[in-house]
């Protein structure tokens, strides 16, 4: 696209500074369009001179931020503990301890999931820290489908500052 701005750009210029040299207009009205003409063509010129980011070097960018950020969420640690409860809905209790082990103060979710042993999903719910500040610790309550034999799993997601 930056090919066409520039094109269409020099056109401009060129029939501008013709239309300047060789205008056969009155002086008034004839200089003013070659003028506008030439001017616009150097404003397209210097626009398409100033190019977009390389869509690699974007890309590696964007991934680079990404790892950074999923280094920073894993320093969010998570520990869960299935309690001897039961509720009448048939939902164990699971306490669910987060702590931030980063130096930012730490703000989002942590989704916690309980899966059965061939990995199906039984029951999920979502804790949300707010403002926890490093090396401090929070906890949540939780009732959760689960079996004896099953797994909790869980994702962090969210922002530090």
């Amino acid at each position: 696209m930056d090919g066409i701005y520039f094109a269409l750009g020099v056109l401009l210029l060129l029939l501008g500074v013709i239309g300047l040299i060789f205008g056969k207009l009155p002086k008034t009205a004839g200089r003013k369009i070659p003028a506008l003409l030439a001017i616009s063509g150097i404003i397209l010129i210097i626009t398409a001179g100033i190019t977009a980011p390389d869509p690699q070097e974007a890309m590696e960018q964007q991934r680079a931020e990404q790892q950074r950020i999923e280094a920073q969420q894993q320093q969010i640690e998570v520990k869960t503990e299935a309690q001897d409860m039961i509720n009448s809905k048939g939902q164990q209790k699971v306490v669910v301890y987060v702590k931030n082990n980063s130096d930012k103060i730490f703000s989002g979710s942590v989704e916690v999931r309980s899966l059965d042993t061939d990995g199906s999903q039984l029951g999920w719910d979502v804790v949300y820290p707010k403002d926890l500040e490093p090396a401090r610790q929070t906890y949540a309550i939780l009732w959760l489908k689960t079996w004896p034999t099953g797994s909790i799993k869980y994702k962090v997601d969210g922002s530090f500052k």
